[in-house]
């Protein structure tokens, strides 16, 4: 019997956008940059999270992030997506070290602030957590750990493929006008690819009869070993869906060409396409562990979300020519996405005419745990007192 997903207010309504991030995005961890933008002391990222503006920064070798807005004005510490810059307000001058408190005030006189006033400024710090090269952050004051969200097999990806990174990444945002979870959802389902997607991606995967992937590839991955193969489902034994469940991962064959570019890379996954669909709003995956990409989709409004996109390589023996490989596989991984977009846009319009939509089959279990997780938190949401 199939089963529901979601009800389609939650995909359109304002009051569900204000229980995830007050339930959701400000409770878990959250993907906020990739250390290969932070190399070097005074390297800044720039991001909006739950509708907080927050800049991360290499400080004194350590990486740091705070929310983006001077306690003098409000002004943002850090204007641009990223780049090298002191921590500094570009407004009235006003420094900050490496903790966020104040180091210096031009023309302090003016203000005429008391020590313990001027003590007392300073930017406001969030946590930070490191899964091999992916940053997060959590606005929680005592946050729990890392490993408490994510199960141990995808936190091991993500450090084992951090390992094969380049150390440059192509990186761009845009908006769409749907709902960020339709999106989620969608990298999710491996099922409309060979519809929406025809000449772009379909055409790589070896399909199944049935229209599953293949199941018969050869393993020579220097991520995945042999148990790893196949990837993993999410438990559904339990009478609550946890955390570590909703964040999952799954390889599937696909027949390895040799291109232009591969004998400049060290690929780490001939052979294999895999994806790990990290709860709440990112998707990373790579094609034969040559190029690697992260996508990430923060809700702006019920209807429109900001899509985070970056794309970078194994490692390279020929740098000379990365920045137009990087450029020829953004374009490519953008033509997909925008294959995407059209078909979501008219499916957020549908969802906002009320009809009660979203069956899903057994192959999409996942949704379901995942449907399951976030009901049970908005039911226990109304359960607090206002």
């Amino acid at each position: 019997m199939p089963k529901t997903i979601l009800p389609p207010e939650c995909y359109t309504q304002d009051k569900w956008l204000e229980f995830e991030h007050k339930h959701i995005f400000k409770k878990l961890w959250l993907l906020a940059c990739l250390t290969q933008q932070l190399r070097n002391e005074n390297d800044f990222a720039t991001c909006d999270l739950a509708g907080v503006p927050i800049f991360l920064q290499n400080l004194e070798g350590k990486i740091k992030a705070f929310r983006n807005s001077c306690p003098h004005k409000g002004m943002p510490i850090q204007t641009e997506l990223c780049g090298n810059r002191k921590a500094l307000c570009p407004y009235h001058g006003w420094s900050f070290d490496c903790n966020g408190k104040v180091r210096g005030i031009p023309n302090a006189g003016l203000y005429q602030f008391s020590s313990e006033e001027k003590e007392s400024l300073g930017l406001e710090e969030y946590p930070v957590a490191i899964l091999g090269n992916f940053i997060f952050i959590n606005f929680e004051k005592d946050p729990p750990h890392i490993e408490d969200q994510f199960n141990a097999s995808l936190i091991r990806i993500l450090k084992d493929a951090s390992n094969h990174f380049s150390s440059e990444i192509s990186y761009t945002t845009f908006e769409c006008d749907y709902n960020w979870k339709l999106n989620f959802e969608n990298v999710t389902d491996f099922n409309h690819i060979k519809f929406v997607h025809p000449k772009s991606f379909a055409p790589l995967i070896d399909f199944a009869k049935d229209g599953a992937y293949s199941e018969t590839f050869k393993n020579t991955s220097k991520i995945f070993d042999e148990k790893f193969s196949t990837g993993e489902e999410i438990r559904q034994s339990s009478p609550r869906v946890s955390t570590k469940d909703i964040s999952f991962w799954g390889r599937a064959p696909l027949p390895y060409k040799e291109r232009w570019y591969s004998k400049f890379l060290d690929a780490c996954d001939i052979g294999g396409h895999f994806a790990c669909h990290i709860f709440p709003n990112v998707n990373f995956g790579s094609i034969h562990g040559e190029n690697f990409f992260l996508q990430q989709f923060n809700p702006i409004t019920p209807g429109r979300f900001l899509y985070r996109s970056w794309v970078f390589t194994s490692k390279t023996r020929d740098a000379k020519s990365l920045p137009h490989l990087l450029w020829g596989i953004h374009h490519a991984e953008k033509r997909v996405i925008d294959e995407d977009r059209v078909l979501l846009a008219k499916l957020q319009k549908s969802l906002s005419s009320g009809e009660r939509v979203g069956y899903v089959g057994n192959h999409e279990h996942p949704l379901i745990s995942i449907g399951k997780w976030y009901m049970e938190k908005y039911n226990d949401s109304l359960e607090i007192p206002h």
